[in-house]
């Protein structure tokens, strides 16, 4: 059956990195994967919409965030199994990029006199948010039509109440920036 997903697996699996031979299980915890898992859809039909607003809704974790001088905090409702992702690009691969992108209605700043910004491109509609005092980059802002419009993406690192072992859970996707090819993983990416 076309679109349809081996057992074990999401009906997304892939799209935020999955390696091949993972289950949705190992490849991110989330309710995402119950409400893709085809034996809860077929088992509930057609589930209302406010259950399934309730599944993803529980993904959802509350995180709080700053820069190392505190001058930039904010929080951020993030679901860590929709997936992480590092490029190669030269800004990302200076700033050791390893964030988790987000809609604006995720985000909440909560102090931003210190902050700065930075567009490397005439005309970006992207910006990095850094902060000015003690030089560590929080997010990034802006809008990508590829990627659904307007986003946040947060850097991991400036996540204060990130628990390490709920990171490495995490699915990790790769996008190879540097060669403008975005959507595809890099030839390399243990240095990432």
């Amino acid at each position: 059956m076309a679109g349809a997903a081996r057992p074990g697996r999401s009906l997304h699996e892939g799209r935020f990195g999955a390696e091949p031979g993972r289950t949705s299980r190992q490849a991110g915890r989330g309710a995402r994967n119950l409400v893709e898992n085809p034996a809860l859809v077929k088992r509930f039909r057609r589930p209302e919409p406010r259950l399934l607003a309730f599944l993803l809704a529980m993904a959802k974790k509350t995180y709080h965030g700053s820069c190392h001088c505190q001058g930039i905090r904010f929080e951020a409702d993030i679901d860590l199994g929709a997936g992480t992702g590092k490029c190669n690009c030269s800004y990302c691969w200076k700033a050791r990029n390893w964030s988790i992108g987000i809609k604006p209605a995720d985000f909440r700043l909560l102090a931003g006199e210190t902050a700065g910004r930075y567009g490397f491109r005439e005309g970006s509609q992207n910006h990095h948010v850094f902060c000015k005092t003690c030089g560590i980059r929080v997010y990034t802002e802006g809008y990508v039509e590829q990627i659904g419009g307007a986003y946040v993406s947060i850097a991991v690192a400036s996540l204060d109440d990130l628990d390490p072992a709920e990171l490495v859970e995490a699915p990790v996707r790769h996008m190879n920036g540097r060669d403008d090819d975005w959507f595809e993983p890099p030839k390399e990416t243990r240095h990432l």
